[in-house]
């Protein structure tokens, strides 16, 4: 899947890391493209395309430390911590080409936004949610709710990170840090997940 990105356009920039209790990336050749896509990629399968309007550098830094509200971007901090602490790495890939493909009326049209949904469509990355991996997460109402099934995988997803900050050594109070989140709503998680697991 990675290659079909490669023959395209897409480069790579660097990686992501997760060092005492931080998730970080590294952006080797200083790309920091405005209107480009990205892909995060586990040896050639592509886990996620994203698009941004900000520079690389601000969107990618969205992950590391997302706000409260944003949950597809915690929802993929928590996809990238678990990968890199069963030691996987995760690279990141940009498509560098910018140029406009039409004006429509007073709009126009950039190769970026258009390739976005395409791509998602075809390679169907895991962290995209989208056909077969859908969750829905984005259908999230102000109180937090979703349906059934995605709140499950949230909440296996989240914990499972959890019990691997703890083999870390980890406090709970640091994993409340790097996934944005309180003490209370940690709970929540964790007896969430004591019910779905019967434990």
């Amino acid at each position: 899947m990675l290659n079909e990105l490669i023959n395209i356009g897409f480069v790579k920039i660097g990686s992501w890391n997760y060092k005492d209790g931080n998730l970080q990336f590294s952006n080797d050749i200083g790309l920091n493209s405005q209107n480009a896509l990205y892909s995060f990629a586990i040896g050639n399968t592509v886990k996620y395309v994203g698009k941004t309007t900000n520079s690389i550098e601000k969107r990618l830094s969205q992950y590391a430390k997302p706000h409260s509200t944003q949950r597809t971007n915690q929802r993929v901090k928590v996809s990238l911590i678990s990968e890199l602490t069963k030691g996987n790495s995760v690279e990141i890939y940009v498509f560098v080409r910018n140029e406009k493909v039409g004006d429509f009326g007073i709009f126009e049209l950039n190769v970026s936004a258009g390739l976005e949904d395409s791509i998602i469509n075809i390679l169907n990355p895991e962290w995209n949610m989208n056909g077969s991996h859908k969750e829905k997460m984005n259908d999230i109402d102000s109180n937090g709710s979703c349906d059934e099934e995605t709140r499950e995988q949230y909440v296996y997803s989240m914990w499972q990170t959890v019990l691997d900050h703890r083999k870390l050594n980890y406090s709970r109070a640091k994993s409340c840090e790097i996934f944005c989140i309180s003490d209370e709503e940690l709970t929540e998680i964790e007896v969430e997940y004591n019910e779905l697991t019967g434990n």
